[in-house]
């Protein structure tokens, strides 16, 4: 479980003006769900979603995971808890462009003891679940829908219970865009802590909670369930 509690984030620009990026949002979000956060570029959804994975530290208010206190924790603190129980997947994959899919996906490993045996099968399994040979050349050869399963495969090697993912279908054709989405709802069903930000509307109706926000404001008339979820009994 998730929770934050009067939740805010102000921060200043070059030029010195003070920005509210997120105010006061309080939420809960539970595990065995997929939690869309929609809303228009600039209301804040990815630093509402960097404060979640303790990457930014909230002006006010808590973030709570686990039992933890995760805003109240230090920066390395903070990192080692996000290495341990976040995957992260990214719009524009941030993958090692010199190094082949297997090495991409081991290097969650190279931050922990994490390494050996089974950790590579772990990473090799992943890569056959995704259709990406483990030896393939260095991943910037790779098409994009291959090189965004490549970073989700990376994300899930070391099996977190939380998955906080930025724009995961933006830069796919529709083909793959439907896999990723299909494989958020299957980490979902496996009762994992799925949170998207997304502007892809197939995203949204296939979330369990929707979570609109609006100038860094949680939008409480966007709160229902979809059908997606009153289906599967998540509440």
């Amino acid at each position: 479980m998730i929770e934050l509690e009067n939740v805010s984030a102000r921060f200043k620009d070059a030029a010195g003006t003070v920005i509210d990026a997120v105010k006061d949002v309080s939420l809960t979000l539970a595990p065995g769900a997929v939690h869309a956060i929609i809303g228009p570029s600039g209301s804040g959804k990815t630093t509402l979603l960097h404060i979640i994975a303790g990457i930014l530290v909230p002006t006010a208010g808590t973030v709570q995971a686990q039992g933890i206190t995760v805003s109240k924790l230090g920066e390395s603190a903070r990192d080692a808890w996000r290495r341990k129980n976040c995957g992260m997947i990214f719009q524009d994959f941030r993958l090692i462009n010199e190094l082949g899919p297997l090495g991409n996906v081991l290097v969650p490993s190279w931050f922990g003891r994490n390494g050996g045996t089974d950790i590579r099968r772990s990473a090799r399994d992943l890569l056959a679940h995704f259709d990406v040979p483990a030896r393939s050349g260095p991943v910037a050869v790779l098409s994009r829908g291959q090189q965004q399963r490549v970073a989700m495969a990376r994300a899930l090697v070391l099996s977190p219970q939380i998955i906080l993912a930025d724009e995961p279908t933006a830069s796919v054709d529709k083909v793959n865009a439907e896999r990723i989405i299909d494989e958020l709802a299957r980490l979902a069903d496996e009762g994992r802590t799925v949170i998207v930000v997304s502007h892809d509307e197939r995203v949204a109706a296939r979330a369990d909670h929707v979570i609109e926000i609006l100038n860094g404001t949680l939008n409480t008339a966007n709160g229902a369930q979809t059908e997606h979820a009153q289906a599967r009994g998540v509440h």
